[in-house]
């Protein structure tokens, strides 16, 4: 009988050792996902803002807050024409560079936090959404200063030069006497598309919304299924923040059944709780360790795609700082379970 017990007592070690480090993960990627102080320590992290980052969104960002944006946009020889021209035919190759110097790291960690603390008020509060926006005023400025120089450089010498009829039709629209109804996504012999350009920037800046959606798209009413879809979001979020603790009882049930099923005596109850404390936290390091020290073993992602790769160490960034407390409290489990089974080892037995 004592062997089925001690028996049992083995697979509940085992299943203590795959419980607590999935426990303790989870713990952590939910106090980094849904609480607020361990959030802004991370959008605060040098190890977010890398070239990796604008590599991965670059593109789609500026899309997204310089295309259809400005009014007359879609009115060819406007000057709101030719900067919705010139971000529609900037090359991915290029989006990076224009994205650092009109996003900079400041502006991108300045809308994190703002967005942050937004849907924090959301979560917590009554809004029905959260007011999420991006604000433009700096990337106004930075279109009618000398940066906006450097963004259009960057931009047409990322593009093939242009074909004599292509040389024609930027002529034409830059004299105002026709042309075709999109800017052709190439690079002209001479500066005068760059001096217009430079041009189009700093008049159309002003017309650039303060915030992106602009406060009357924000304030227009949600309609039924948004509004649902937020509302679940919302009591979903609240639920797994106010049970996140509740989640350690599961470990601790698995520690129980086993003092239930084969401790009899304190040096058992040290020796057995010892090692099920030292195994689960050497388990619960290898998750830290792999992120932190993942640079060393760069080889071994080195094959994937470029995409791939870029968000791999975009991840790796975020992770990197679930990583660091999630390392300090298997370092503590592992000490606790060394301890206990140190302390089992010197007990005379009963």
């Amino acid at each position: 009988m004592r062997l089925i017990g001690a028996l049992i007592a083995a697979i509940l070690v085992v299943l203590f050792v795959v419980v607590l480090p999935v426990t303790i993960w989870a713990f952590n990627v939910q106090q980094a996902l849904f609480t607020q102080a361990t959030s802004q320590r991370l959008l605060t992290s040098d190890a977010l803002y890398t070239d990796e980052l604008y590599e991965t969104s670059s593109t789609d960002l500026l899309g997204y807050l310089f295309i259809n944006r400005i009014e007359g946009s879609n009115q060819p020889g406007e000057s709101a024409w030719y900067v919705d021209q010139f971000f529609r035919n900037l090359p991915a190759s290029a989006a990076p560079d224009v994205a650092g110097l009109l996003l900079p790291p400041e502006w991108i960690q300045d809308q994190f936090t703002t967005n942050l603390q937004t849907t924090f008020d959301w979560i917590d509060g009554a809004p029905l959404a959260p007011d999420l926006y991006f604000g433009m005023a700096s990337v106004r400025d930075r279109m009618q200063g000398s940066t906006a120089a450097d963004v259009i450089r960057i931009g047409l010498e990322a593009l093939p030069a242009c074909q004599p009829t292509d040389e024609v039709q930027i002529q034409t629209l830059l004299a105002e006497t026709g042309g075709p109804d999109t800017l052709p996504a190439c690079r002209p012999s001479d500066v005068t598309l760059a001096d217009r350009l430079e041009t189009a920037f700093a008049e159309a800046a002003p017309a650039l919304p303060d915030t992106i959606p602009s406060q009357d798209q924000r304030e227009q009413p949600l309609d039924a299924s948004d509004e649902q879809m937020w509302f679940n979001n919302k009591v979903w979020i609240r639920v797994l923040r106010e049970a996140s603790f509740l989640i350690f009882l599961l470990p601790v049930v698995v520690l129980l059944l086993i003092e239930i099923m084969i401790v009899r005596s304190f040096k058992a109850l040290f020796g057995w709780f010892g090692w099920a404390l030292l195994l689960g936290g050497l388990v619960t390091l290898a998750l830290p360790v792999a992120i932190l020290f993942l640079p060393t073993a760069q080889a071994f992602i080195l094959d994937l795609p470029l995409d791939q790769l870029q968000a791999t160490f975009v991840l790796l960034g975020v992770l990197d700082e679930i990583a660091r407390p999630i390392l300090f409290q298997g370092i503590g489990v592992t000490l606790v379970g060394l301890v206990m089974v140190i302390v089992a080892g010197s007990m005379p037995r009963p």
